[in-house]
């Protein structure tokens, strides 16, 4: 009974390795240079596990953790760092969908969603939206969309598509009666510009 509760997606365990590595990697990201010994293609290369990771916490420890990455320079050589960080946020969006009930599960599944996302994520019906699997890219795509990063114009694009989504999604949940406390504490504690989203009650 226990493990199944530690399974849970919207568990929180601030001390788990897997919250401190979505920190940890983006700060080694951020100060990663040419003058340093780091090994930035290690980096980059696992960035997607943290934006798709089974729980809602290290999703969110990533997203917030970024703001190190939007601050930082562009790079001189190489994949620039704010390319490769957005690129990871994007991932995260890949099951936002919701799709049938699965009897076997218990649950309903998460049929994968490609990108484009500011033309696939518009075209997801409303009643499909998981509003969970928004809030950290909402979260890191608002701070980079307000950053001087190269990646700025964008992650405006994207935080177009998701708040209307987010705003979408929000409605259904309320009209559901759904409780959305994982989405009140990410937006609540995140970057300036989260009062432009009213998060659920």
């Amino acid at each position: 009974m226990l493990q199944n509760l530690v399974d849970v997606a919207s568990s929180f365990y601030s001390l788990g390795a897997d919250r401190s590595a979505a920190t940890g990697l983006l700060a080694l990201l951020a100060v990663a240079s040419d003058d340093i010994e780091l090994d930035r293609q290690a980096i980059i290369g696992v960035l997607d596990r943290c934006t798709t990771n089974h729980f809602d916490e290290v999703r969110i420890a990533f997203a917030q953790a970024a703001d190190w990455v939007w601050a930082a320079p562009c790079d001189a050589s190489g994949p620039c760092r704010h390319e490769a960080a957005l690129n990871a946020v994007r991932a995260g969006l890949q099951d936002c969908r919701l799709g049938d009930w699965d009897p076997e599960t218990g649950a309903r599944a998460r049929p994968r969603l490609d990108g484009p996302y500011e033309q696939t994520l518009p075209a997801v019906e409303t009643e499909r939206l998981y509003l969970t699997s928004l809030v950290p890219p909402l979260v890191a795509a608002g701070a980079a969309s307000l950053s001087d990063s190269c990646v700025a114009d964008q992650a405006k694009g994207l935080v177009e598509v998701l708040l209307d989504a987010h705003a979408r999604a929000q409605t259904t949940g309320r009209r559901k009666g759904t409780r959305t406390g994982t989405a009140r504490t990410a937006l609540a504690s995140s970057s300036p510009w989260h009062s432009t989203v009213t998060p659920g009650r």
